[in-house]
């Protein structure tokens, strides 16, 4: 049976493709990296080196973030359970990514971490990925990151009156199950930092407002390190 994370009418594949140009070229790429850059200014320049181990991108997708990552300088591994996606984003790295990023299989509810701890990586990062975890899951989440680096960096989609009238989720916020099938928590950034993350650090944070298909979405991305 599907957890909650997985969930989705179809496929991740057939999801993205709905929504988003998911086949790189010169177009896309731009459009990719302006988006980085207009949503994480210098977040990521400031609490990385590229001169340090590798980012591990957990539930990567087909590399929309990642891949302009990687053309930024930094050694990017994704990480996915959807075979289709998999390769639609290595077939993109291997065209846009510069040699440095790749994307393996890997299952969030299970000992992924076991692959990568010990293996210096610098920051486990996700773009829109926490969200659709139950709590008690994303606690042991939470925990296999940092048994395998010293630093999160998660962007999150938070709980404000746009973000709900985009999603459609202004009655039920919590445990909410979109239109296609979709499993997510729409909590408030203090909520995140106070209670999601109480055990640890927000070292740095910022809470950018993104334009998507649904409509006007406000995210907070967090970098958290063990106290």
């Amino acid at each position: 049976m599907k957890k909650e994370a997985e969930k989705v009418n179809g496929t991740w594949f057939n999801y993205f493709n709905k929504i988003v140009p998911t086949v790189f070229d010169e177009q896309v790429c731009i459009r990719y990296e302006n988006s980085l850059n207009n949503l994480y200014g210098d977040f990521f320049d400031r609490n990385l080196s590229k001169n340090k181990g590798s980012l591990l991108s957990i539930g990567a997708g087909f590399g929309m973030t990642e891949i302009p990552l990687a053309r930024k300088g930094y050694n990017v591994i994704g990480i996915d359970n959807d075979d289709q996606v998999i390769d639609l984003y290595n077939n993109n790295a291997k065209n846009y990514g510069n040699g440095k990023t790749i994307c393996h299989k890997g299952d969030l509810y299970e000992n992924f971490h076991k692959d990568y701890v010990g293996k210096g990586v610098q920051a486990c990062i996700s773009f829109g990925v926490l969200e659709h975890f139950k709590r008690e899951d994303l606690e042991k989440l939470i925990k296999k990151q940092f048994e395998i680096s010293p630093l999160i960096i998660a962007m999150i989609p938070v709980n404000t009156p746009d973000t709900l009238k985009s999603f459609k989720a202004e009655k039920n916020p919590e445990d909410n199950v979109d239109e296609n099938g979709i499993y997510r928590n729409f909590w408030t950034a203090d909520f995140w930092e106070k209670e999601i993350f109480k055990n640890y650090k927000v070292i740095d944070k910022q809470f950018p407002r993104n334009k998507t298909v649904y409509g006007y979405t406000d995210l907070a991305i967090f970098a958290v390190v063990e106290k």
